[in-house]
């Protein structure tokens, strides 16, 4: 699962690396309380990567479920900070036929769980 993938690059030493995992026209959406970010290429989703703050760095994302329908693949998981968590998250991706994705909808909030 590509987004599996790209959550693993995401929270190693080097989260960069995930971008390949990414066309480079990504389109994409993190929607966070408070706060959304929007960018419609690869070099958007770079600057996002960049710029997270240091807690970013000791982030992991722990997906407890997943489903794939087609080009569409979805996850559920609980994003923890040093071990900590710190909400959850209901992520999806559609996927191109070359194993990447190109559209990108991550929605975390801290006020539900469906999963304990």
């Amino acid at each position: 699962m590509v987004l599996k993938r790209y959550y693993e690059h995401l929270d190693g030493p080097r989260p960069a690396e995930g971008l390949e995992l990414a066309t480079p026209d990504v389109r994409f959406l993190i929607a966070m309380p408070g706060r959304t970010i929007e960018g419609g290429d690869r070099g958007d989703l770079a600057d996002y990567i960049a710029k997270r703050d240091s807690a970013g760095k000791g982030r992991v994302h722990d997906v407890m479920a997943s489903a794939v329908q087609g080009p569409l693949e979805f996850h559920y998981g609980v994003v923890r900070e040093h071990g900590k968590p710190m909400g959850v998250m209901l992520s999806a991706v559609r996927t191109t036929p070359d194993g990447r994705f190109d559209r990108y909808l991550n929605l975390f909030q801290t006020s539900v769980a469906l999963l304990d």
